[in-house]
């Protein structure tokens, strides 16, 4: 297993934000990825899950260029977008995006002031395809700092109520299985490397009922299992007292 091969792809795709290069091609349909650096790891598995299959790779479509644009790296998220994000919107075929409420021009809400819909002239057929936001504040260390006077019954009870706010949420975009999966191991197995970074396993879980439900397609999970990213998404080890409150001490292993 080659962990540096896919630091290296995350950084590479992360630098395409600082330096606005984005491959755009009209031969092929064009996938943009909108949100968090969750959406880089999505861009990964997807783009592996795309060299993979005949149908997406080959088909009249030809799902062979992916772009990515990540707006949290960046600094100018308060300035009007420039030319080249303007092309690149503007020549997506599909945008795979996160809710976002509060990036100004980047807002995939339609419900606020300013919006990927308002600000660039998006492709009449441009498919848009919302994804849950994978996070749950679950780690006693991160909830006894949100709620310092919470004794630790309650910050168990408050995690509880993340932990199905999450699996609502999940079934809410119709991803039954990812909640499933996660309501079944959750206590058992590392799910997430902190609170907004899951592990690879959720990912994989993740991108298979993602690709099932958008392209009615059931890929072969040895495709993606081999790609380990927890460590450049913030992997921290558990503390005594989250071991004591019901994740196991096996959790700490990356899958």
């Amino acid at each position: 297993m080659d962990n540096n091969k896919y630091i290296s792809e995350f950084r590479a795709a992360e630098k395409l934000v600082y330096d606005e290069k984005y491959i755009i091609t009209n031969k092929h349909t064009n996938i943009l990825f909108l949100g968090s650096c969750r959406m880089i790891v999505m861009y990964m598995y997807l783009k592996r899950v795309i060299e993979n299959d005949n149908y997406l790779k080959h088909a009249q479509y030809g799902y062979s260029v992916v772009n990515v644009y990540h707006p949290i790296l960046n600094n100018s998220i308060n300035s009007p977008p420039s030319k080249t994000l303007h092309h690149t919107f503007e020549s997506a075929d599909i945008v795979i995006c996160e809710t976002i409420k509060h990036s100004r021009y980047l807002n995939t809400d339609k419900k606020t002031d300013e919006n990927i819909y308002s600000t660039f002239k998006l492709k009449p057929n441009c498919q848009i395809i919302q994804l849950p936001n994978i996070n749950v504040n679950m780690f006693m260390n991160d909830l006894s700092t949100s709620y310092p006077n919470k004794t630790v019954s309650e910050l168990i009870d408050v995690r509880t109520e993340n932990i199905n706010e999450l699996l609502y949420y999940l079934r809410n975009f119709e991803y039954s299985e990812t909640a499933q999966f996660i309501k079944d191991n959750i206590y058992t197995t590392r799910l997430f490397a902190t609170e907004y970074h899951p592990m690879p396993i959720i990912f994989q879980v993740f991108v298979k009922e993602f690709v099932k439900k958008i392209w009615d397609i059931d890929i072969d999970i040895s495709w993606i299992s081999d790609i380990n990213i927890s460590q450049f998404l913030g992997k921290t080890d558990l503390t005594d007292l989250d071991y004591s409150t019901g994740i196991a001490k096996s959790a700490l292993n990356y899958y």
